[in-house]
């Protein structure tokens, strides 16, 4: 099978879209094997054509497929999906010569013997493929309906609707997903927000990944590749996505792609605020080298001759939201999680939590009457890190929240799926033709078949299923189906066609061609259905009834 050259164009928005294929001159040609090794490797099978003519040759063709989602206008809910295919060709011939008659009788019966090689367990094959087919479906879905939700998400984060994220909408991203419920007064979601250096080190590294030429735009491609390579734990490990619906997407070998280092860097999280034992804060407030190992930290008057404690003071009220004497309505351990979290220091942040907050937060108590108020340092009891997850966990996590609403929207009944396709199919050939004879290249054929100008149009409607749409015929009589027929030909499933015909033969006595048919037009039409009736006294149940009818009319020949 010969193509001299194919383009391809495909432009795609969800299920609407494009798609143009034009192939070159394509032609089905005849060849002897001369060398076959199929003990090697790879194998190895060696041909060379034969000097016939071709089977099958096609020039000019062209195929446009466009593909329109049709809802209802009470609801935006996917129920029919229109798709028009136009097919065209400048010619078309067939060459029914009997050595190609046996090819294809040999291709046809090697076929059969291997169907029937395979029809040993049929029933358990046919169940092991619908399941496996069932597992497939469920995960292609579970893929689709996650891009979706992150496709929702990224134009909620797009405000400036130019198909990308630049970096203030990337730091708005990052500080929605960590403060979501920073309203909530409650200690465990409180110690949830970021510092200052937090929220600086997440919106670094989310763009170091989404942006790795760093040129403060990230598309959603970009996005959709990292998400598709964490959902599929892509790493230096394990190269292959794990869920098959994902493998059929192409993208398979990741060790050649750029963004495959992004997958092995990652941010560090602790799981117990005793963890955090760094120096440099501790350095910029006091002044002093020290060995955190020592645990002994200078008093506060000497911390930068009294103006560390100013330092303090500072970073304490713009990190936490506090006062020296006013937690301000916050839990006391939520602040004490977050006053570890911006010093980098569990040691450090209990030293000042003793000499510097809590006396003030008892002095503050004792003026006002209130001596139940909890001032200790709480944390020796819990020192576990809450906040042990980053931006690109959460946004995972999100993407999952949504999908999962939508898959639970459909379950309750409300199914953004296509119930039913409607295909149309247009063809128009300039000219095709038809041989019978030898089919050696230096003789001339014995019957020629010629038609001009082909055009044919079908319309079909099919099911989920890839089946034909049942009718429902409430009158329950088989007479009726011939003018029902009549009636909504074109609402069912259908072929119109029309060309001109002529037909020439071999005169072998002079060895040239006669005219056996002068040119005529022909026209006409082909329909199916498949009704749907009720029940009656004699059947349990309903039944279908198909219905197939054909109609050639030939104003110049016969009828």
């Amino acid at each position: 099978f010969s193509i001299s050259e194919v383009g391809i164009n495909c432009r795609t928005d969800g299920l609407s879209g494009k798609l143009s294929i034009l192939p070159q001159t394509l032609e089905l040609c005849a060849a002897q094997v001369s060398s076959h090794q199929p003990n090697l490797r790879d194998g190895i099978l060696l041909w060379k054509l034969m000097p016939l003519k071709p089977i099958l040759t096609i020039d000019g063709a062209r195929i446009d497929a466009i593909a329109v989602p049709e809802t209802e206008s009470s609801e935006p809910i996917m129920k029919r999906l229109q798709i028009d295919t136009k097919i065209g060709a400048e010619s078309f011939a067939f060459n029914a010569s009997p050595s190609a008659v046996v090819a294809l009788i040999g291709i046809a019966n090697s076929l059969e013997v291997l169907r029937r090689s395979n029809n040993s367990d049929a029933e358990e094959t046919v169940r092991a493929q619908l399941e496996r087919r069932k597992s497939y479906e469920e995960e292609r879905n579970l893929i689709q309906y996650r891009r979706d939700a992150l496709f929702r998400i990224f134009n909620s984060i797009d405000a400036d609707e130019s198909g990308t994220l630049q970096r203030d909408e990337l730091d708005q991203a990052v500080l929605a997903l960590f403060e979501d419920n920073s309203n909530d007064c409650s200690s465990e979601q409180r110690a949830l927000t970021l510092t200052t250096d937090e929220l600086r080190r997440e919106t670094d590294f989310l763009r170091s990944v989404i942006d790795p030429k760093s040129s403060n735009a990230a598309n959603f491609e970009a996005i959709d590749s990292l998400f598709f390579r964490m959902a599929n734990k892509i790493d230096d490990n394990n190269l292959i996505p794990q869920s098959l619906a994902a493998r059929n997407t192409g993208r398979l070998d990741y060790s050649k792609s750029k963004e495959f280092l992004s997958n092995l860097r990652s941010l560090v999280y602790f799981d117990d605020l005793r963890e955090n034992a760094a120096m440099h804060e501790v350095y910029r407030i006091t002044g002093c080298v020290l060995d955190n190992r020592a645990n002994n930290f200078p008093v506060p008057s000497l911390w930068r001759y009294g103006q560390g404690i100013d330092l303090f003071w500072d970073l304490y009220s713009r990190e936490t939201g506090c006062t020296p004497v006013s937690l301000n309505g916050q839990s006391i351990t939520s602040v004490q999680r977050k006053l570890v979290r911006f010093l980098y220091n569990y040691n450090f942040a209990k030293f000042c939590w003793k000499s510097l907050v809590e006396p003030q937060l008892r002095a503050a108590s004792s003026e006002s009457g209130r001596f139940d108020v909890v001032t200790c340092w709480v944390l020796d009891e819990d020192s576990r890190c809450i906040n042990n997850s980053g931006a690109i966990d959460r946004l995972l996590q999100q993407v999952y929240n949504v999908s999962n609403e939508s898959r639970a929207k459909q379950a309750t009944g409300i199914k953004p799926m296509i119930g039913q396709y409607n295909v149309s199919v247009s063809a128009v050939v300039d000219r095709a033709m038809l041989t019978f004879g030898s089919a050696h290249t230096f003789t001339k054929p014995l019957l020629y078949v010629e038609f001009f100008l082909v055009s044919m149009s079908s319309s079909a409607r099919l099911s989920h299923g890839f089946e034909f749409v049942s009718e429902r015929d409430n009158s329950g009589d088989q007479s009726s189906l011939g003018s029902d027929l009549q009636l909504d030909e074109r609402e069912g499933n259908f072929i119109h066609f029309r060309s001109t015909l002529q037909v020439n033969y071999l005169n072998r006595k002079h060895d040239h061609m006669e005219c056996l048919l002068e040119p005529y037009p022909c026209f006409g039409n082909m329909s199916y259905k498949v009704f749907f009736q009720d029940s009656n006294s004699n059947f349990e149940g309903d039944h279908k009834t198909s219905s197939f009818s054909v109609n050639v009319d030939c104003p110049r020949f016969l009828h």
